[in-house]
C-alpha cells in the first residue's frame, strides 16, 4: 500500500509548525514501520525545491509560485503534476488531505481520495462567529464532493461539520489523531497540588 498526504505542514528544521504537522509525522513515521509506503506533497517552507527522507517517509516540498490572481492555479497543477510522477513510479493507493486539500486535484482511477477533518472552514468560521469566504467556502464544497470519504478526528468536528456541508453518503469513522507516548513519564502523584489542572515543571535541555 502507498499513502499520499497532501500538506504543506509537515515538520522541517528550523521553521515552525502546527498540530497538523505534528500528528502527520507521528502517523507517516509508523506506517513506514509498518511496511506502508508514504508521500508527503505539500508547498517547502523555503523558495526552491526538495526531496528529503524522514525516517522512511518520502517528503516533497514543491516551489511556491506566487503570481496573484492565479496562485492557487499554480499551487495545485504544481501538486497534481507531483502526484502524477510519483504515482508512475510507486503507485498510490490512497490521496489524503485536510478540508479544502481536493478542491483542484484531477482524480486518477484507481486511487481513493479521503478527507480527514480536523475543522475546515465552514468549521471554524460558524465557531468564530464570522462569515464563510466565498471563494474558501467553494473551494471547500469541492473538495467534499471530489472525496470517496470523509472521516473526522473527532465525533464533533464530523457532526458539526455536517450541519453545513454534505457528505452523509460518504460518512466514514472517527480515527482519533495519534500522540508519541516517549514524550511523556510517568506521573508523580507526590506532585499533585488540589485544584490546579497542570503542573509547571523545570525545562531541561537534553545533552548534546
Amino acid at each position: 500500500m502507498h499513502i499520499c498526504f497532501l500538506s504543506s505542514e509537515y515538520p522541517k528544521a528550523g521553521f515552525p509548525h502546527g498540530g497538523v504537522g505534528t500528528f502527520l509525522q507521528i502517523l507517516a513515521r509508523n506506517l513506514v514501520k509498518h511496511d506502508i509506503r508514504v508521500s508527503i506533497v505539500g508547498l517547502n517552507y523555503t523558495d526552491e525545491y526538495e526531496e528529503t527522507l524522514d525516517e522512511g517517509v518520502h517528503v516533497y516540498r514543491l516551489k511556491p509560485r506566487k503570481v496573484k490572481p492565479i496562485t492557487w492555479y499554480l499551487t495545485f497543477q504544481a501538486i497534481n503534476s507531483k502526484i502524477k510522477e510519483i504515482h508512475q513510479k510507486h503507485p498510490i493507493s490512497i490521496v489524503e488531505s485536510t478540508e479544502l486539500g481536493l478542491a483542484f486535484i484531477k482524480k486518477i482511477p484507481g486511487i481513493k481520495y479521503l478527507i480527514r477533518m480536523n475543522g475546515g472552514h465552514h468549521f471554524f468560521a460558524e465557531s468564530e462567529n464570522r462569515p464563510i469566504d466565498p471563494w474558501k467556502g467553494f473551494q471547500e464544497k469541492c473538495s467534499f464532493r471530489k472525496a470517496d470519504m470523509v472521516f473526522g478526528v473527532s465525533e464533533y468536528v464530523i457532526n458539526h461539520t455536517a450541519n453545513y456541508l454534505d457528505f452523509a453518503d460518504k460518512k466514514g469513522p472517527v480515527i482519533y489523531n495519534p500522540a508519541n507516548l516517549e514524550h511523556f513519564y510517568q506521573a508523580d502523584p507526590s506532585k499533585m497540588v488540589p485544584g490546579r489542572i497542570f503542573l509547571r515543571v523545570p525545562y531541561a535541555r537534553k545533552k548534546e
